[in-house]
């Protein structure tokens, strides 16, 4: 009697885990052709067989790695049947960014977001990036933020997209530049790497001259790590940095940057080709031997 009571309750059992496993099913079957017809109904099809018949024909020649003058003229048959057909500027679109044809590229993704605007969210991505590159900040903050609407889209593809919209926010708004010639330090040879300190009363930079050594006929073209003081309002013309800069085995010094207080200085030595940062403390008007923060 106790087998036949328990092998009831099990019957009920599996009965009950084989309902729930079908009412899963079929919820999990729901939500699928609901999430499949949503899909289909981003972009509105096309009702051209024609249309149909070149972009299959263009999908086939991108298979077969044919070259993109093929895939366009497929396309742009498509498109000369319905002129805005998603499928065709889809199409078009990804595979002119593939071959690298921006102009192209940004035409059909143009067209294809105006009609479908959630078709893709790479072809916001790709567009607003060729417009960022041609200096259209509006257009291309734009179609940054568009992009940055969608639910799913690359992490890193993202910041890019928040980096650009800040940095073109920037483009849009020009500040007035017009610079000048530092007068003394500017002459008719080349001055350039130029830092003033930060309580400007010194200007470090390079300055490539000729310069006539002893025992040589010709002067030689060389570059000195300078330092000018400035005398009241203006500075100096400058002069070579003092020992120990300026060493024979270094070819080129430069490209300095200093401390609040003027005590540590930081700077470039090129020995042989190679290019290294070194630094150096003042101390009552001495520096220090120069060592390359790379050491220890």
């Amino acid at each position: 009697m106790t087998k036949a009571i328990i092998f009831v309750k099990n019957l009920r059992y599996t009965l009950t885990l084989k309902k729930t496993g079908l009412l899963l099913t079929s919820i999990l079957l729901l939500v699928s052709l609901k999430s499949t017809a949503q899909q289909k109904s981003l972009c509105p099809p096309t009702t051209s067989k024609k249309a149909e018949k070149y972009v299959e024909d263009a999908r086939e020649a991108r298979k077969n790695k044919k070259p993109f003058s093929v895939v366009k003229e497929y396309c742009e048959k498509a498109l000369a049947e319905d002129s805005v057909y998603a499928d065709a500027l889809k199409l078009l679109g990804d595979f002119a960014w593939q071959s690298r044809q921006d102009k192209a590229m940004a035409a059909a993704y143009e067209k294809l977001l105006i009609n479908c605007p959630d078709a893709s969210s790479d072809a916001h991505y790709r567009l607003a990036n060729y417009l960022y590159e041609q200096k259209e900040y509006e257009k291309a903050i734009t179609y940054f933020q568009s992009f940055l609407d969608f639910n799913k889209v690359k992490e890193e593809n993202a910041k890019d997209a928040s980096q650009k919209i800040t940095r073109a926010k920037l483009m849009m708004k020009p500040v007035p530049f017009k610079p000048v010639p530092l007068a003394n330090i500017s002459s008719a040879d080349p001055e350039y790497l130029a830092i003033i300190s930060p309580d400007q009363d010194f200007c470090f930079f390079t300055r490539r001259f000729e310069e006539q050594k002893r025992g040589s006929l010709f002067p030689a073209s060389v570059e000195k790590f300078m330092i000018s003081k400035k005398i009241e309002s203006s500075f100096e013309k400058g002069e070579p940095m003092p020992f120990p800069f300026n060493k024979a085995g270094s070819n080129n010094e430069g490209g300095a940057s200093i401390t609040i207080d003027n005590k540590h200085l930081f700077f470039t030595v090129n020995k042989n080709g190679n290019f290294d940062i070194y630094t150096s403390d003042e101390n009552k008007g001495i520096w220090s031997e120069p060592r390359s923060v790379g050491k220890g």
